[in-house]
């Protein structure tokens, strides 16, 4: 990491030359705005953040892990002389262990180093530290080399609500995806492929796996993509399955036999040219032996721990694929009730007395 070579010449800067000669001017207000680098995580796990400014007067070296950050002064510890105003930090370090190991991202603190530009150097108004992005938290500082380096803690309330990464991305057996679940998404979306080319639309799930079979009624290589989406809409990175699953052509007429669908066909008007397809027998709501239902989309695929809207209604599909009623659904930020029709409660009150509004999000009454 750049910043470090950078810190370290900045020791060795401020231990030759007087501060009086290089810094006249005071930055008396610091602006940092953050951004997540897409995909990009540290070995704890935690995403890797950017800063930036528009500010001509200093400039953000590194964002960096507190972790990093003070593994560093011990290795420099001969460093540490009075161009530095360090603070013991210790105990923001076992604030970090401690919801590091929750995998509770949104009250991990991180150290930014911003570098301050030729002729000026840091104030000691605290007041003026501005930052802003991903829910950003302004904890404390430190000032290095004579207050040309300030260090900001600083943490993110809204890590908690990124994307992530889908894991251990492969298959269950033939025809059913699995994979491990990221950092709290709130659904993912899948893609297939057969031979290469993409076999069906996006599909969304919020479970850990599944069922790609209705889609594999031809023989040959299957693989998939995967993209977790965050609470806030914001999509991480397709990762692709680790494996091909070959689909013999005994095994694909199975799959043809249990999810084919039933064409309903009129003549096309050309006599030489096939028959013009109306529709399907057996799609849309399907009843099984015990009374429990499901939705067959005009693919052959089926809901799987997700929402369909049916003539203005909303209803939810457990990971298996059956209507779910009287139940609680947490989806993204918000939570919904399902009645015992199934439907999604609208402008009611649920059973443990929250309110829901148009949308079917349920929140608390004003006491």
């Amino acid at each position: 990491m750049k910043g470090w070579k950078n810190l370290t010449l900045l020791f060795l800067t401020a231990a030759l030359t007087p501060f009086q000669s290089f810094a006249s001017e005071t930055v008396g207000t610091v602006k940092v705005k953050f951004t997540v680098e897409t995909g990009e995580s540290y070995e704890n796990g935690l995403p890797m953040i950017e800063g930036e400014t528009n500010s001509t007067k200093y400039n953000i070296d590194e964002v960096t892990t507190l972790e990093e950050y003070m593994a560093q002064w011990e290795d420099d510890s001969g460093d540490d002389d009075d161009t530095h105003d360090r603070k013991d930090n210790s105990d923001l370090l076992a604030y970090n262990e401690t919801y590091l190991a929750m995998e509770d991202y949104s009250q991990v603190v991180y150290a930014v180093l911003v570098d301050a530009s030729d002729n000026y150097y840091f104030s000691s108004n605290t007041e003026k530290i501005k930052v802003s992005g991903l829910g950003a938290e302004f904890v404390r500082l430190e000032r290095l080399n004579d207050k040309t380096t300030l260090v900001l803690f600083v943490r993110f309330s809204q890590l908690d609500s990124l994307a992530g990464t889908a894991g251990q991305v492969g298959w269950q057996d033939t025809g059913r995806a699995s994979w491990s679940y990221s950092k709290d998404p709130a659904w993912y979306e899948l893609r297939l492929y057969a031979d290469g080319k993409a076999r069906g639309g996006v599909k969304i799930t919020g479970a850990s796996a599944y069922d790609f079979r209705p889609l594999m009624q031809a023989g040959g290589s299957y693989s998939y993509k995967i993209r977790p989406i965050g609470a806030d809409g914001t999509a991480g990175e397709w990762t692709e399955s680790d494996s091909a699953v070959t689909v013999a052509a005994d095994q694909a007429a199975l799959f043809k036999e249990l999810f084919a669908l039933e064409a309903v066909t009129e003549p096309s008007g050309d006599e030489a040219g096939p028959p013009r397809i109306t529709g399907y027998r057996n799609t849309g709501w399907q009843e099984t032996w015990d009374g429990r239902y499901w939705y067959r989309e005009t693919d052959g695929t089926y809901p799987q721990q997700n929402w369909l809207r049916e003539e203005g209604l909303w209803y939810f599909f457990d990971p298996e694929g059956y209507m779910v009623r009287e139940c609680y659904i947490k989806w993204g930020n918000d939570t919904y009730y399902m009645d015992s029709a199934g439907k999604m409660l609208t402008r009611g009150q649920a059973p443990d007395g929250r309110l829901a509004g148009e949308n079917g999000a349920l929140k608390w009454p004003d006491l």
